[in-house]
Parts: structure tokens; sequence; C-alpha cells
């Protein structure tokens, strides 16, 4: 006899864990959902999770159709029910056949197991998620893909920002993890974490555990970079506004969210592209220098107007300082664009 399911919570319970999974087979069942004795598990080499689900099933599943279907079908409850090679959904009228393969060959065995759990400060959260979009998606250099987690603060760099957040971060010692892992503890609440050899673990609330490998590598010092000294500028007010509504635009590009801002005598232009339009507003800015530009992710930018930092600009350069972190900006002159009507 069929078993019976809540669709929207196994739903939310898949997608919890896609973290783990890859586009492409890395390893062998990488790209698939893997069940066993009511624990749910992915794992692409670098990522690994695991949870209690609700489907109480054996083997490995492909995670893209299992989590299209569920988001297409309507019913509140499924039946589900293994025939032969396949996972059945039945809805009313409708039915729905994914392979299943019994035998799982996912070598989540490799990942090490969490030590002692400790608490995850929301300071720690909230810092991941200013540092995020400030790492280098240049793969040719490595560490820079990744954020520094250091026992004092946690920061990140590419070739045009540095970002630093002092904070306590309740690690032993300094380890780098890929940004694209650790981002996602950003938005699945993690509330502890626990230190292993070559892996840093988090968990939440629901049992959800994320793994993460960690890599012992040296990492460049900032300090010089964060040490740069300019004349002072006062950003304008309302500017958390602004920047809200030019986020509506550049959160669509969710890999690389940044909106641009140009500083111009007398003013500041904001502007947030996407695949879908544009947004851009001038506010007024006690400015006389160069005309000049630069990228930033909008959180930090709302984070620098709520605490209303001063600004310092060097000749190459823009720096933020707030009450726990340091931002440095290069400046890039504006290029030439068709004439605005604001302006």
């Amino acid at each position: 006899m069929p078993n019976q399911i809540n669709r929207e919570s196994l739903l939310a319970q898949l997608q919890s864990v896609e973290a783990g999974l890859s586009p492409r087979e890395i390893i062998e069942q990488s790209s698939c959902f893997v069940f066993q004795k009511q624990r749910l598990f992915t794992y692409n080499d670098e990522v690994a999770c695991r949870r209690d689900c609700d489907l109480h099933i054996e083997g490995a599943v492909p995670a893209l159709p299992l989590v299209a279907i569920l988001g297409k079908l309507v019913e509140e409850t499924l039946e589900y029910e293994i025939e032969g090679k396949e996972l059945v959904l039945i809805g009313k009228h409708r039915k729905c056949g994914i392979r299943l393969e019994a035998e799982v060959t996912l070598p989540f065995n490799k990942v090490e197991k969490p030590g002692d759990w400790r608490p995850l400060s929301e300071e720690f959260v909230e810092a991941v998620g200013l540092v995020q979009h400030h790492a280098s998606q240049d793969e040719s250099q490595f560490n820079m893909t990744c954020i520094h987690l250091h026992p004092d603060h946690i920061e990140s760099c590419n070739d045009l920002q540095a970002i630093r957040v002092r904070i306590k971060t309740g690690l032993k010692k300094a380890t780098l993890v890929r940004r694209d892992a650790l981002r996602n503890i950003v938005a699945l609440g993690m509330s502890e974490f626990s230190e292993s050899e070559a892996w840093l673990h988090f968990r939440n609330a629901d049992g959800l555990v994320l793994s993460m490998r960690r890599y012992m590598l040296e990492y460049q010092d900032l300090s010089k970079v964060l040490a740069v000294k300019g004349s002072p500028i006062t950003l304008p007010k309302g500017l958390g506004e602004v920047v809200e509504k030019a986020s509506i635009f550049s959160a669509e590009n969710s890999e690389d969210n940044l909106i641009k801002v140009e500083l111009r005598s007398g003013r500041m232009r904001v502007k947030g592209t996407g695949v879908s339009g544009w947004y851009q507003e001038v506010k007024k800015l006690v400015y006389d220098g160069p005309e000049m530009s630069f990228y930033i992710a909008p959180g930090l930018l709302v984070e620098i107007t709520e605490k209303q930092t001063e600004a310092e600009v060097a000749v190459d350069r823009l720096k933020v300082e707030g009450p726990k972190w340091t931002f440095v900006t290069a400046l890039a002159p504006v290029a030439a664009e068709p004439a605005q009507k604001d302006e």
C-alpha cells in the first residue's frame, strides 16, 4: 500500500540540501538525493548535507526532476511507492515515475564527523553575508575565491575590493573556505558549528548539517590594503532607500549581486542592473574630485548608510570604516556614457 507525504514539507527538505549537489556528476550520485534510514544526503566533494527526511525510501534519485515535479504538482498530500527501479509519486488523476538507484555509491563516509557543537553567533552569519560578494571568482587565484576565517576576523578580497569584519569567530585556528560553500549558511539559519581536521560543520534548529572543506593555506595579508588614507567625504542621507530600489534588479544576478556607484562633482549616482531591467538615482554629495566609480554589494552599502559612516577617498581607492568592519575598493574613471536626464 502506498505511503503518504506532505508535498511542500518534502520539497522544503530537498531544497535545504541543494548546496551539496553538483549539476554534473563530479563523483557518482553527486547530482542525486540519497535516502538511507530515514535520512537525506547530498555530497559533491566540496560540500556535504544531511538531515532527517519524511520520504522513507532507500536509494538515490536524480535531484533536478524530483524537485521540478514537486514544484509543479498542486496536491497538499501525495502518495508514493517503489515500483521496480522507480520512485512513483501519485496524485489525483496523475502519477510520476523517477529513476531510483537502489545501490548507494555516494562516498559520504569520506566526510569527517563533527565533534563538539558550539553556538554560532549571529555576528558570524552577518559577517559572512557582508564579505561573500567580495571574494574573487578567478579560479586561477584559488585563495582569493575563498573567505578567510580567522579567530579574530572574517575577510575576503578580489582584484578590486577587500573587506574585513572584526569579530571573535570562535574558531581555534585560521582557515579558508570556498565562498560558494560558506555563503549557504546565511539563508539556512545555522546556529551551531563544529571543527574537524579537514571540514567545518554547521547545524540549524531543524537538524540540517552542512559540512564544507577547509583549506589550511596562507591568505594575503590585507592589513596594508585596508590601511589606506584619504580625504573624508560624508555619504548622503537616504541612500539606503536608493539601494533597496536598485537592488531589485541587481539581485537578479545571484552570483554577483553588486550595484554601481559613481562619484561626480556634487553628486553620487547609484545604479542596479539585472536581466529584466535597471534602476538609477542621483543623490547630492559634497565631492569635487575626479569622476570615479566602483561596485559594491547592496547589503554592505545599506549597512554603511545605516551607521551614517563617513568615507575616505584617496587617489585610486575609497575606504569606509564601520564599527567592526573596514571596506576598501579600487576606484576607476567613469566610462563615457550618453548624457543622462538627471545631469
